[in-house]
């Protein structure tokens, strides 16, 4: 099992491919400086396709396949975010709810 984990951050996004059955980690990397002045990487989403750019080149992922799950880690989980959740739709209103915490 391939999982993949994203830390993005205002201006960040950093990830690493873990293979969970040698306990080990295949693939890492960051794009940073999202959306600053002189940097290449406008937004987060420019951020996230050089992250598959580099997850295909390593060849983890070949024709949007190879990822089993993905972990993202909220920031600011306030009371409620303290240990691992699944995302539906209750989880992604209480994310949206706290996008000013990140941002402060």
């Amino acid at each position: 099992m391939k999982i993949l984990v994203l830390n993005a951050g205002s201006s960040s996004v950093k990830y690493q491919v873990f293979a969970m059955e040698e306990q080990r980690v295949l693939a890492k990397g960051l794009v940073d400086r999202i959306g600053e002045a002189g940097s290449e990487i406008a937004s987060h989403r420019e951020a996230l396709e050089r992250m598959i750019q580099h997850l295909q080149a390593e060849k983890i992922i070949h024709d949007g396949k190879g990822i089993d799950a993905i972990g993202h880690r909220v920031v600011h989980g306030g009371e409620r975010f303290h240990e691992p959740a699944l995302i539906d739709a209750d989880v992604m209103a209480a994310i949206r709810e706290m996008v000013p915490l990140a941002a402060a």
